[in-house]
C-alpha cells in the first residue's frame, strides 16, 4: 500500500497538524468520506478504519507479507504508521518505509520519489517468498 488512504472518527495528530494541507486539507478528506460510505456510517466502518475491528479481523493473521509507505508531510500518514503497528501485533510480516517530508502522491511528481517507490516494490515482490521479519527500510535509501 503506498499513502493508504484510510480515515477514523478520532484525528490523528497528522490530520490537526496538517489540516491545510494544498493535496488533502481535512474538509476534503471528510467530504470524500462522506460521499463514498454508505448513509449512516462513519469513518470508523472497517471500510474507512482497519483497525477499527469488523468481520475481517480473524483473517488479519493469514496476510502474507505487506508492504507500507507513507509520508510524514500527508496528513494520512498516522493511518498508515497506526496499520503497520496493528498488523505487526497480529504477527503479519510487515515491510514499510516512511519518509520525512514529502506528500500525498508524491511519486507523481517528483521523480527520486517514484524511483524510491519503485525499488521498494520490486524488492517486495522478489522477495516474495523469503522469510522476512518485519522490517523499517526508511534507512536503506536516502530520502529525497
Amino acid at each position: 500500500m503506498n499513502q493508504a488512504y484510510f480515515g477514523g472518527l478520532k484525528r490523528t495528530e497528522s490530520e490537526i497538524r496538517l489540516k491545510d494541507d494544498p493535496y488533502v486539507a481535512l474538509y476534503v478528506n471528510d467530504v470524500l468520506w462522506t460521499l463514498v460510505l454508505p448513509k449512516n456510517l462513519n469513518r470508523d466502518h472497517e471500510f474507512c478504519n482497519p483497525i477499527s475491528g469488523g468481520t475481517y479481523l480473524g483473517r488479519v493473521f493469514r496476510l502474507p507479507k505487506v508492504y507500507i509507505k507513507g509520508d510524514f508531510g500527508d496528513p494520512l500518514v498516522d493511518r498508515s504508521v497506526q496499520l503497520v503497528q496493528f498488523l505487526q501485533s497480529c504477527r503479519v510480516r510487515v515491510y514499510y518505509r516512511f519518509n520525512q517530508g514529502g506528500f500525498h502522491g508524491m511519486e507523481l511528481l517528483n521523480r527520486t520519489a517514484a524511483q524510491q517507490l519503485y525499488d521498494d516494490m520490486k524488492a517486495f515482490v522478489n522477495d516474495a517468498h523469503a522469510n522476512l521479519n518485519s522490517e523499517d527500510i526508511s534507512e536503506l535509501h536516502s530520502s529525497y
